[in-house]
């Protein structure tokens, strides 16, 4: 493989160049671990509070 097969992926939050793929292959938002930390802290906290309130998605109150 040399380096014109490759692509860089970047974060789709911030921009920061992640690392690389083959060029023909394909990611689905990809996160650097700053982002994903903070994303995962988000879906905690939102689960917390559905917990909390014993709603579930979609609930209607």
């Amino acid at each position: 493989m040399n380096i014109y097969d490759t692509k860089i992926v970047t974060c789709i939050t911030c921009q920061k160049a992640i690392g690389e793929i083959e060029f023909d292959s394909t990611m689905i938002n990809p996160l650097c671990g700053y982002c994903s930390l903070i994303e995962e802290k988000l879906h905690n906290t939102v689960k917390n509070h559905q917990d909390n309130f014993r709603m579930k998605i979609g609930q209607v109150a």
